[in-house]
């Protein structure tokens, strides 16, 4: 179920690397922000688990115990979603419709430059372009990092 509790901001990450969620987690907590939750997935299978709730059924249901999704949080509204634009477009769209069907109000930024981002065509809905508020061109800087997420957190 979808949780709704005022609680500190959830950052949501869909990168295939690791290392970019350690990398931003650093930035943050240099920024100042530690209030920040950052729950990240490498695969667009798994956040779309996440994002449809089915991931907390399955825990409170079939694992009860100590389980390897314990490590993520109860589904709520994440604040920013950062999600990588070189997944392919059915597997991105559909963490993309989950975002945009949950909330309206959860910012998207992309971890791809605006030009990338347009060559997409048709395979990028007009829908999601008005909620991408900014993007992150690779490589991201420590720079980008804090001046972009900060300010929208």
């Amino acid at each position: 179920m979808l949780s709704e509790k005022p609680e500190k901001p959830l950052l949501l990450i869909v990168d295939p690397t690791t290392t970019f969620p350690l990398i931003l987690a650093v930035a943050l907590r240099r920024a100042g922000c530690q209030d920040v939750e950052i729950v990240s997935f490498q695969k667009t299978a798994m956040a779309a688990f996440w994002l449809s709730g089915k991931m907390d059924q399955t825990k409170a249901t079939k694992y009860p115990f100590v389980s390897p999704w314990d490590a993520y949080p109860e589904l709520r509204l994440p604040t920013l979603a950062i999600v990588h634009l070189a997944f392919p477009a059915g597997e991105r769209e559909e963490v993309l419709d989950r975002l945009y069907c949950f909330s309206r109000a959860t910012k998207i930024m992309t971890t791809s430059t605006k030009e990338e981002l347009l060559a997409l065509d048709n395979r990028w809905d007009e829908v999601y372009l008005r909620q991408v508020v900014s993007h992150l061109p690779r490589p991201v800087t420590i720079h980008d990092l804090v001046e972009r997420v900060t300010s929208l957190l």
